[in-house]
């Protein structure tokens, strides 16, 4: 069995990359005792809070970095399992589930976690989108058989982009990756490794992706399909602040649950592969870097505690 996370798009922004540099660990990862089951975290661009989701991601919570204060904003089933910060971190969106008459629906949500005020942009419904993510602090877009669609979420019509930095959208289905360009360009097909991709994520610098092969690897490119490189086995990628390093995990199971579970960092280049977590008796999941590229924040899949480690 293999357990998948969150599937979103991807905005492209053209920064410059820096070169590779030397991951040190500053000190054994800090418990932040709950009392509860939390997993999946995911820092908040301001660097301040992290947002948490409970087991079966039932629920969304907030956790305060430097109170360790944990708030909880929702508890809708599911919605743990797609959401994803504004740009400024102001807003939360995400995909709520309930059964009608034994028919699963959903709805897109956004949420404000500080005036805990949710708007519904749109409604239950069957069927999920492919992908969904944040255009900028304000429209928001979904994917459906590769059509893309754009709403303002201040009055739920729709919209197109306003930020002229962003060009392009890069999504996936089934095996192909493909960039949508808001030009006459249109959608173009990126070169990549063969199989069914999964958990696509650009780099911050708009240059590099990695995407996982279901059954099969980890890999990495140019966004144009170019200096592909065969990471090996590992899941759940992340990217860097500066978009010049990777943190993944790799997991094996029994065919029915986890049994063990690490976590690596490797240059963008696939150069460099250190392990910061060696651990017997955790599984650790789920990693996420800091805004400023300091921390990693993971929890352990067992007993859902969650951990921040130092790194430089």
């Amino acid at each position: 069995m293999r357990i998948f996370t969150l599937i979103t798009v991807f905005i492209i922004l053209y920064l410059p990359v820096e070169a590779n540099e030397p991951v040190n660990l500053l000190q054994d990862p800090e418990v932040i005792e709950t009392g509860e089951y939390f997993m999946d975290p995911d820092w908040s661009p301001t660097g301040k809070t992290i947002l948490l989701t409970s087991k079966n991601y039932r629920g969304l919570f907030i956790l305060d970095v430097r109170t360790r204060v944990v708030d909880k904003i929702s508890d809708s089933p599911s919605a743990g399992f797609w959401k994803k910060w504004s740009p400024d971190g102001r807003r939360i969106i995400t995909l709520v589930s309930r059964f009608e008459s034994k028919r699963r629906k959903n709805s897109l949500q956004v949420i404000d976690p500080i005036k805990k005020i949710i708007n519904e942009i749109i409604p239950f419904q069957t069927g999920v989108p492919d992908q969904l993510g944040w255009l900028d602090n304000i429209i928001i877009y979904h994917v459906n058989n590769l059509q893309i669609n754009m709403i303002n979420t201040d009055n739920g019509e729709i919209a197109k982009p306003k930020n002229d930095q962003t060009d392009a959208i890069v999504h996936y289905k089934g095996e192909h990756i493909y960039k949508e360009y808001f030009t006459d360009a249109g959608r173009i097909k990126v070169k990549s490794a063969p199989g069914e991709k999964l958990n696509l994520r650009v780099s911050p610098n708009g240059d590099r992706i990695v995407y996982e092969i279901l059954g099969g690897h980890l890999w990495t490119s140019k966004l144009d399909g170019s200096q592909l490189v065969d990471l090996g086995i590992g899941y759940q990628p992340d990217w860097s602040p500066k978009g010049d390093k990777i943190a993944y995990i790799i997991s094996t199971d029994d065919g029915y649950d986890y049994i063990d579970s690490d976590i690596f960092i490797v240059n963008a280049n696939g150069n460099g592969r250190v392990k910061i977590t060696e651990t017997a008796d955790k599984i650790e999941m789920h990693p996420d870097w800091s805004p400023d590229g300091n921390q990693i924040v993971y929890n352990t899949y067992r007993d859902g505690i969650i951990y921040i480690i130092s790194v430089k």
